[in-house]
């Protein structure tokens, strides 16, 4: 199966893809990931500290007029400061953006996990309110200028599915 390495230590980096579909029409994202190094030191919940071994984006809007800041959730896989099934407001863009913790700590490191995700239902969850009519933007995201720690994740494979 083929994955993306993600490998870091003082940067950040990403890669992203345009998506364009209907969200309701498609609310399961799938995929499998594999993080083999966690930044000890990271926090999500502050700015000094916002770093993450891997994560995954769905952006639900672009920025317009209207909206400078698009609504966005990251599913992160982080170390154990945050405990999974948390949602944590970004410190950066607090307003746009919630972290959901799917995988924290060193228990699953070198292991490949599968995640599926309602993103309509997650994006409810963390907002309060019904999302946008599309998914407009999925990246992946290794982060590790805050720490300056050494990161390494490995995506694979993701899907949106309708069930």
């Amino acid at each position: 199966m083929p994955y993306i390495r993600a490998t870091g230590r003082n940067g950040a980096s990403g890669l992203y893809r345009d998506a364009g579909y209907r969200a309701r029409e498609h609310p399961w994202l799938e995929w499998i990931w594999r993080v083999d190094r966690v930044q000890p030191s990271a926090d999500i919940r502050a700015v000094a500290a916002d770093d993450y071994a891997a994560a995954l984006f769905v952006l639900f809007d672009r920025p317009s007029a209207l909206r400078a800041e698009p609504r966005a959730l990251a599913y992160v896989w982080t170390n154990a400061r945050v405990a999974a099934g948390e949602t944590v407001a970004s410190p950066h863009h607090p307003e746009s953006m919630r972290s959901i913790v799917l995988e924290s700590g060193e228990r699953k490191l070198g292991d490949r996990v599968r995640e599926r995700r309602n993103v309509v239902d997650d994006y409810r969850a963390a907002f309060g309110e019904e999302p946008p009519e599309f998914v407009e933007v999925i990246a992946l995201w290794t982060d590790s200028d805050q720490t300056g720690e050494a990161v390494e994740a490995y995506y694979g494979p993701i899907q949106a599915l309708a069930d």
